[in-house]
């Protein structure tokens, strides 16, 4: 299985997420005194808060649309039909129920708090609490409209762990016999970091009632994200056994089955769970997301988003998952195939969202398919987005730009990304590689000393530097500029004598060609002796000049005992020393 870093998908919002919003809606009690609800609709909404539960969201709706028309005077039930709207993420269509249940019935203490939630989402903390606090004016003695209000602060996009406490704190201290106040109260602990308190709150749940599913999926939570799978594991299974026909367990216990490789427990699972979500499209779709962002069950996230797009082609979204789990499984034609048509789907009609991992993805089916220009022009939406990733990036499209021999935008990505920051060794490298293949060997040189300032042991930057300097070296009288860098590239290299062998032998042949040219030269006599501190005589200088050349091929000879030159040119040194 692939791991999949989450770091740069921080847009989506995270299953368990979306999980803990079901589990409110799950146990937001059909019992509470609204008097708006008649006792023989209970069951049509236990019918619906079911399906809401498992993700059914069209069925849900259906169910709350029917008893609103069967009761034009309950207000009430627009509150639940709001909340099917704001867990599909539909603010607006959300926002609109809330207010329809206040214009029905203006005492409908639920619909304010759904208001209130909206305007957490929005961070109008200040607004929020008024309509809480004129909720709970409403029903004073109601402990549910406590809980629902501490639900609101716990369960929502922006949400505040101390208020949650301080209401669920008020609704459990009213009725201290409701399991889902000690069990949402958990939560609220759980999420201000009292794991303490948080899991003698689940106990308690569990004791006060021991079908309270949702503490037992709290405290196998708790003991994942310690790393205690093996404790985690029995929890979930134990709430799956009270409960089997409840989604939430399901997906944790998938998660944990993938986490420590069993595998072969997944399949029954998934499976189970699509029966939960029923013949719900969007159901279907969150259930290929799921496939794809948590189980990371690539193969399966593509069969069932395939078969549903021949079905659903206006499911849009679907192309979303699929450039994902092809991404994931190296299918990067797949994958830039489904970003393209998601991207179509998303510029037809306004109000459509993109996020950072559909570029990224993308960019990145782009990139492994050779498509540099549109990678680039892609990753430069990317990083709008997603800044943070600069470093990364730009080093990916300049060495990718290297690969393809296009040196110039190389050149410019590697300075983009030293801009920012000091580029390491390696990107050192290939950007003087990049200069010196461009001709341009000012910049090659001074990148490569660069790269020797740092690793000075680094034979291969001496390497450069040398053949950068023969190159300069093209006046008629040879200057010999490469001579130094040789050197140190032969001290360096000789450490891999084999891997090294054959430039070894070009930097040896050119410094045995440099001393074989010295002797009778007067001005190199005089350097030598300076930096050597020795006398030298014309014949001496010429002696030591045939010592260093021989001692240079006769270094060839080592390497390859068979190289004529070598062996011609020591012969002719050697007669020379005579």
């Amino acid at each position: 299985m692939n791991t999949l870093n989450i770091n740069h998908v921080a847009f989506l919002q995270l299953s368990c997420i979306n999980i803990h919003k079901m589990k409110y809606l799950l146990f937001v009690s059909i019992f509470f005194s609204c008097a708006s609800i008649p006792k023989a609709q209970v069951q049509s909404l236990q019918e619906g808060l079911k399906y809401m539960q498992n993700e059914n969201y069209s069925a849900a709706l259906t169910t709350f649309n029917a008893i609103a028309k069967s009761d034009l005077k309950n207000g009430t039930i627009y509150y639940y039909i709001g909340e099917v709207s704001y867990l599909t993420d539909n603010a607006v269509e959300a926002e609109k129920s809330y207010k329809k249940g206040l214009s029905i019935n203006p005492q409908c203490a639920e619909c304010k708090v759904g208001l209130g939630k909206l305007k957490l989402d929005e961070g109008k903390t200040a607004e929020a609490a008024e309509f809480f606090e004129s909720a709970s004016r409403l029903d004073k003695k109601n402990p549910e409209i406590f809980g629902m209000i501490g639900d609101a602060y716990l369960y929502n996009k922006k949400p505040n762990g101390n208020k949650a406490v301080e209401n669920l704190s008020i609704a459990r201290d009213m009725n201290p016999k409701m399991a889902k106040y000690w069990s949402h109260l958990g939560d609220a602990y759980k999420m201000v970091g009292n794991n303490g308190e948080a899991m003698t709150s689940f106990q308690t749940a569990v004791e006060k009632d021991p079908t309270t599913t949702s503490a037992y999926i709290s405290m196998a939570r708790i003991w994942a994200a310690a790393k205690q799978d093996s404790l985690a594991i029995p929890l979930l299974q134990q709430a799956i056994k009270l409960s089997p026909n409840d989604a939430a367990p399901y997906k944790d216990l998938i998660e944990l089955y993938i986490k420590t490789g069993q595998y072969d427990k997944v399949t029954p699972l998934l499976d189970k769970y699509v029966t939960l979500t029923g013949d719900d499209v969007d159901a279907k779709v969150r259930f290929v997301k799921f496939l794809t962002f948590q189980a990371k069950d690539y193969d399966r996230a593509i069969m069932e988003g395939e078969k549903l797009l021949i079905t659903n082609p206006e499911q849009y979204t679907l192309h979303r998952w699929l450039a994902w789990a092809y991404a994931e499984k190296g299918d990067f034609q797949k994958s830039f195939e489904h970003s393209e048509m998601l991207f179509n789907e998303i510029g037809s009609k306004e109000g459509r969202a993109t996020f950072p991992s559909d570029y990224d993805y993308w960019g990145k089916a782009a990139f492994k398919l050779g498509k540099l220009d549109d990678a680039a022009h892609i990753y430069r939406k990317y990083l709008d987005l997603e800044p943070s990733r600069t470093q990364e990036i730009n080093g990916t499209l300049a060495k990718g730009y290297f690969d393809a021999k296009n040196y110039e935008q190389s050149i410019a990505y590697y300075n983009r990304k030293g801009a920012e920051k000091p580029l390491s060794v390696a990107d050192n490298y290939y950007l003087g590689l990049a200069y010196y293949y461009m001709d341009d060997y000012i910049h090659a040189d001074s990148t490569f000393e660069q790269v020797l300032l740092v690793t000075p042991d680094y034979a291969q930057g001496h390497l450069m530097r040398a053949k950068i300097a023969t190159f300069v070296d093209s006046s008629e009288v040879k200057l010999y500029l490469a001579k130094e860098h040789y050197e140190n590239y032969i001290t360096h290299a000789l450490k891999d004598k084999e891997k090294n062998k054959k430039n070894i032998i070009d930097a040896a042949n050119y410094l045995a060609y440099y001393w074989s040219q010295m002797q009778g030269d007067v001005a190199a006599k005089s350097f030598y002796a300076t930096k050597l501190s020795m006398d030298f005589t014309k014949e001496s200088w010429d002696k030591y000049c045939f010592s260093k050349a021989q001692e240079y091929y006769e270094l060839i000879l080592s390497l390859d005992p068979t190289n004529e030159d070598a062996l011609k040119y020591l012969k002719l040194v050697k007669e020379g020393q005579r």
